[in-house]
């Protein structure tokens, strides 16, 4: 029996499609965050394991759902839901998923009372290996963790960031579950706004005069409705003066950014944050709220990658947009 290439993406892909199965353009268009080899006797847990140490998950119960596949194929007891079963950990991932067939594609869903998504697709199959872990990194993702940090813009002298500027979005990014959008395309109303696994923490509706640096500073205004910095931990005394903090400037520091992030109906946006279980950034073009957004660039997934933080990802996003 053969090892099974599987590719992830963020998101569920039922929400855009259906209960069909990808076409192979499709497929080939999907914005892969993180790519895996799977060996013959690998299970749903082993795949389930490989997938919180790659995004950061951890806690909650989580579950895979087939699409396509036959419920023969599947060992133990089904849980059926709306002619759709999940399939249990013990069951091998090469006994359901099929490449090129009606049975490639499987989400998995993460935290059932507020859940997220990501779509786990069969792209081929290659030499299994007695030697390898039955879940491993693809060849290219491995590179990528191997190699250096790709060349990226300079942290400001000052060390004055992102992250110690905007506290209450940072932490949201890479301690609670978050994520902070700014631009217009992921909203239906909203030029920016911010959450974390407890709900929505705030949110923008217009463009502020003083363009991006006061859509985060609303934002960061807004999260102290719900969290204040003792309640997370932060001594006020580590963080920048009030002026070195007004002088902070994002549109100045990310220039490409601040270009692409559209405050208007252009549809152009940025996500940074560990919300939706995909890549810790990504810039996207198109309309998010029907389905129809298109990844122009994205990172790795968990902040971790990034020692925890979202100046580090943005410099890297800066360094890759046109």
């Amino acid at each position: 029996m053969s090892a099974l290439r599987l590719g992830i993406a963020e998101g569920d892909i039922r929400g855009k499609r259906g209960k069909v199965t990808v076409s192979q353009f499709d497929r080939q268009q999907l914005p892969f965050f993180a790519r895996c080899t799977v060996q013959p006797g690998a299970s749903f847990a082993d795949l389930d394991s490989f997938i919180r140490a790659e995004t950061g998950r951890e806690g909650h119960v989580s579950q895979f759902w087939p699409m396509g596949a036959d419920e023969d194929a599947i060992a133990g007891d089904e849980e059926w839901e709306d002619d759709e079963f999940s399939a249990p950990a013990s069951t091998r991932v090469t006994s359901i998923m099929k490449p090129n067939a009606e049975a490639d594609i499987v989400i998995w869903e993460f935290d059932l009372g507020s859940p997220s998504y990501l779509t786990i697709v069969a792209l081929g199959t290659q030499t299994p290996s007695s030697s390898a872990p039955k879940v491993a990194q693809g060849v290219a993702d491995a590179l990528a963790d191997a190699a250096p940090p790709a060349a990226a813009a300079a942290a400001p002298a000052s060390g004055v960031s992102f992250d110690n500027c905007f506290p209450q979005l940072h932490d949201a990014c890479v301690n609670r579950e978050g994520c902070v959008v700014l631009g217009k395309g992921d909203h239906p109303y909203c030029i920016a706004y911010a959450f974390n696994c407890g709900g929505n923490l705030a949110d923008v509706e217009s463009e502020p005069r003083d363009g991006l640096n006061g859509a985060l500073e609303e934002l960061e205004r807004g999260c102290y409705n719900t969290y204040s910095l003792r309640d997370l931990e932060i001594d006020r005394a580590t963080l920048p003066s009030d002026a070195v903090r007004d002088a902070y400037d994002f549109a100045a520091l990310h220039p490409k950014i601040a270009k692409f992030v559209s405050m208007t109906g252009r549809k152009r946006y940025i996500q940074v944050g560990d919300g939706r279980g995909g890549p810790f950034a990504k810039a996207c073009t198109g309309d998010g709220v029907k389905g129809k957004e298109k990844v122009v660039w994205q990172s790795r997934a968990s902040a971790k990658r990034y020692d925890f933080s979202v100046a580090r990802v943005l410099r890297e996003m800066e360094a890759a947009l046109p």
